[in-house]
């Protein structure tokens, strides 16, 4: 075994200690989620959602690369941990 020093990062949560506090964040991890999705120039909400929305099967166009989808909705669910106010809006 090797002593690495003090944990600072891991698994995308990033760990500041500060004096006998112990604070875990996810800066890096949501800042790289953004750039992913392509949303470096978009506003910020209090809630991303339009509420009382019917949604159908049949509606709208096919996505053209699924798999990134599938990806962002993994990544904000795990964006969650740290983050319980986007829990709502994510599930």
């Amino acid at each position: 075994m090797k002593d690495l020093g003090p944990l600072q990062y891991f698994l995308g949560l990033e760990v500041q200690t500060i004096s006998a506090c112990i604070f875990l964040h996810q800066h890096k991890y949501t800042q790289e989620l953004i750039v992913l999705a392509g949303l470096q120039e978009a506003n910020s909400v209090q809630t991303p959602m339009e509420v009382n929305v019917l949604h159908h099967n049949d509606e709208g166009e096919l996505l053209v690369d699924p798999s990134l989808y599938r990806q962002l909705v993994s990544s904000l669910n795990y964006l969650t941990i740290t983050r319980p106010d986007l829990a709502f809006a994510v599930q």
